[in-house]
């Protein structure tokens, strides 16, 4: 698949989000499951682990349920990859730091 078809892919999709709102009535249709929030990552950042990690179970509850409402979860995905992404980043700081500490004291001052 190349490049172009995929941005058109994305495309379709988007247009099949935006138009779950006018489905059944116009502005009267109220999706089975809420839209998400966008989350900005300067958002995510701040989140403790616990608040964290219950956003990402809620999204995933959430893709699941609109899977079964047969709409296209695209919108749900996107968020739950920022959570995921945020919750890697956190991993690798652990991991990088438990290195750091483990490597001993450094005598060298830059």
């Amino acid at each position: 698949m190349g490049k172009k078809n995929k941005n058109k892919n994305k495309n379709q999709i988007a247009d099949e989000n935006q138009s779950y709102e006018t489905q059944a009535g116009g502005d009267d249709f109220e999706s089975p499951v809420p839209f998400p929030d966008k989350f900005d990552t300067d958002f995510l950042a701040t989140l403790d682990e616990e608040d964290l990690h219950g956003l990402g179970r809620s999204l995933n509850d959430a893709i699941g349920h609109v899977g079964r409402y047969g709409l296209n979860p695209y919108l749900w995905e996107v968020e739950m990859c920022y959570v995921q992404r945020e919750m890697h980043m956190r991993t690798n700081r652990r991991a990088a730091h438990a290195t750091w500490l483990s490597s001993g004291p450094s005598t060298e001052l830059n």
